[in-house]
């Protein structure tokens, strides 16, 4: 287990959902492994996503191949590279404490939320991959 490919995935689910048949959603650190927890699900007759949602990161487009659509996080990492060199740049100027990067005026996301089901406070929400991007 913690292997990052789909059989590593596959392995993982089935284990927790042994320990956990009662579990509602999975993290996956990435999506390849979050596949494998989605065809495992399957495999082992879980309703995705109603009786359990497997979440991956990275934001790959072949998320959109699989079905049902999975969720997955993409992390803009050329934008939190430059936030992290404004930060670094502000603390070699002296700067005491690191203000919010809001109060520097970066306002935008740094995650997006991809395609499949969201989960909030127990309510459920689907993005389609093809007809929308949304902000976390």
């Amino acid at each position: 287990m913690g292997e990052q490919s789909p059989a590593g995935g596959a392995a993982a689910f089935e284990a927790l959902y042994a320990a956990r048949p009662d579990l509602t959603a999975v993290v996956a650190f990435h999506d390849l492994v979050a596949i494998g927890a989605l065809r495992a699900a399957r495999r082992l007759g879980v309703q995705v996503p109603d009786d359990c949602a497997p979440v991956g990161y990275d934001g790959l487009s072949v998320v959109e191949l699989v079905g049902p659509p999975l969720t997955t996080l993409h992390l803009d990492k050329r934008r939190l590279g430059e936030l992290a060199i404004h930060q670094v740049d502000q603390l070699t100027r002296g700067s005491q404490c690191l203000r919010p990067l809001r109060e520097h005026g970066h306002r935008q996301s740094l995650v997006s939320l991809v395609g499949g089901t969201l989960f909030a406070s127990g309510a459920r929400s689907t993005i389609n991959p093809h007809e929308a991007r949304g902000q976390l």
